[in-house]
């Protein structure tokens, strides 16, 4: 398992997307997805969204997973189902430091692909 979960990190450098959070422990129970991008958004042009590259963290009661988000910002978690905060991080917004969020906290539904992005808002 630990060099599946290797080869999941160098492809998660290379721009894959994939789920990373799963590397040694799986869901159990019911799962729904969860599939998104991670976005910067305003600052010096105001309306103008970019995807970037980064970490996309969802957070519940229960615990927490990660995903890598690719070059593209494309990033898919499979969760148990259930209701989640998302937040991220991106090299390419405060050097990694600053936090990232969703609008709103996602419900995940057996069998089920919920949309959500996770913005990094530009001052």
């Amino acid at each position: 398992m630990r060099s599946l979960c290797a080869a999941l990190a160098v492809a998660a450098l290379a721009g894959a997307p994939f789920t990373l959070g799963g590397c040694g422990r799986a869901p159990s129970g019911p799962t729904g997805t969860v599939a998104g991008h991670l976005v910067m958004a305003g600052g010096p042009a105001p309306g103008v969204t970019l995807r970037v590259p980064g970490t996309v963290t969802a957070s519940s009661a229960s615990g927490t997973r990660q995903a890598s988000a690719a070059k593209d910002g494309s990033f898919t978690l499979v969760l148990p189902a259930g209701r989640y905060a998302l937040s991220g991080t991106s090299p390419q917004y405060n050097d990694g430091h600053g936090d990232c969020v969703a609008t709103a906290p996602v419900v995940v539904r057996e069998g089920a692909v919920t949309r959500a992005d996770v913005t990094c808002v530009m001052m």
